[in-house]
This record gives C-alpha cells, structure tokens and sequence, in this order.
C-alpha cells in the first residue's frame, strides 16, 4: 500500500473487521479509483468506494494503528498529502486572507507539526474538543507547504490542490 493511500485512510472510512467490509466516502472519484488500483479490489457506487475482503479490511485497520515514526522520511510527504486530503481545508477570504488546517488525532498532531517544521513549515496546534487543529496561517508557510506535499504528487485531491494555488 503506497503512503498517500496511508495518510488518506489513517482516520477515514469504516472498517468492520468481522465481516472484511470497508467503506471509503470521498467527492472525488480519481482518489476513489487510486484507493480500488491500490487495493485491487472494490466497486465504486456514486462517492462510496467499497471492499469486501478480510485481508484488506486487516491491512488498513493495520495501517490505521501505524505509529507515524515508522513511515520512511522519503515518504512523509506523500502521507502528510493523504493526510491533508482527507482531513484538511484551504480557506480563503476574498482573497485578502488564506489559512491551510487539518483536524488530527492527538498521537498525529504534534509528530506532523514537527514534520513541517523540520521542511521550514510554521504552523500552530490548537486543541479542539476531541481533536487538534492545526493551522498554516502565513502566506510563505502555505508556499512551502503546497511546495512540500506536491513536489512529487500523483495522486491528489483537485480541488484542494487548486485552491492551495489560487492562494
């Protein structure tokens, strides 16, 4: 399984592992195919992708548990990609402010801000109710970051990856 599909997956879809059933919802059908290639395996119906197999269903409640400092470094950007795709936003405000946020499990938050700070990232972690927030809130931080998640990227979300360039 390649890292994009990892950090897209880390915190997304069902699993029951009873049954083997997976489910993946996404508004963009090219992650939705990527994820089946990557798998072999699936039927897409509308924004639902869904797997019926044991092993897979094992091997991403597996991957689900992976404790970020295994992944490889030459990797990190393509997590941190799967990652933001999942479970980020670009917000912009008529065009005069743009901020870049991902909503992140405590045992996440802090090992990817520190990702981002070890590529010359600033951003700031926010603790929600049962969450963290982190936010990239400076113009050359976002630069970097668009820099640092997309330099090599072959699967990616469209319209995050356009509004990051719109910024």
């Amino acid at each position: 399984m390649d890292y994009y599909t990892i950090g897209f997956l880390y915190n997304k879809g069902y699993v029951d592992l009873p049954r083997g059933a997976v489910r993946i919802q996404c508004q963009d059908a090219n992650i939705l195919k990527n994820i089946k290639k990557t798998m072999g395996k699936g039927s897409i119906h509308g924004d639902i992708l869904r797997i019926y197999d044991k092993v897979i269903a094992e091997k991403i409640s597996y991957y689900r548990s992976l404790d970020v400092a295994a992944i490889p470094p030459k990797e990190l950007y393509n997590f941190v990609r799967g990652y933001f795709d999942a479970h980020g936003c670009v917000y912009i405000r008529q065009n005069k402010y743009a901020q870049v946020t991902m909503t992140l499990q405590r045992n996440v938050v802090y090992y990817i801000q520190n990702i981002l700070i070890f590529n010359g990232i600033e951003s700031i972690v926010k603790p929600l109710k049962s969450s963290y927030q982190l936010t990239i809130a400076k113009k050359a931080a976002i630069a970097k970051f668009r820099t640092f998640i997309y330099h090599d990227s072959v699967c990616r979300m469209e319209s995050k990856y356009f509004r990051l360039f719109s910024v």
